[in-house]
């Protein structure tokens, strides 16, 4: 779900809307937020769905960062250059900072 926010965010700002281009990053940042802190899922016990699970470490990923990196970094494109001084941008800025992980 982030991503499409991040999409919408992206077309929001091609139309230099400030409002809603900050309402589509902040729902990203809240979906990064959430993905980046899933936990394992407890076994399922319901019979048709008991083979099943989640373990985020087997998930597959070509880098170390995480959605919330990634985010951050979109943040950077000079699309949102009109929005930059905001202080609803910068805060979604700091928020991403504390959990964001760089695959460096």
């Amino acid at each position: 779900m982030s991503k499409w926010h991040d999409m919408l965010a992206r077309l929001s700002a091609d139309k230099q809307d400030k409002d809603e281009t900050l309402e589509n990053l902040s729902n990203a940042a809240e979906y990064a937020f959430k993905y980046d802190n899933l936990k394992d899922a407890e076994p399922h016990t319901s019979f048709l769905v008991n083979r099943l699970s989640f373990e985020r470490r087997l998930g597959v990923k070509l880098d170390m960062s995480n959605v919330s990196y990634e985010l951050l970094e979109k943040m950077n494109d000079e699309c949102y250059d009109f929005c930059r001084d905001d202080e609803r941008f910068i805060k979604l800025k700091e928020d991403l900072k504390k959990i964001a992980l760089s695959d460096e």
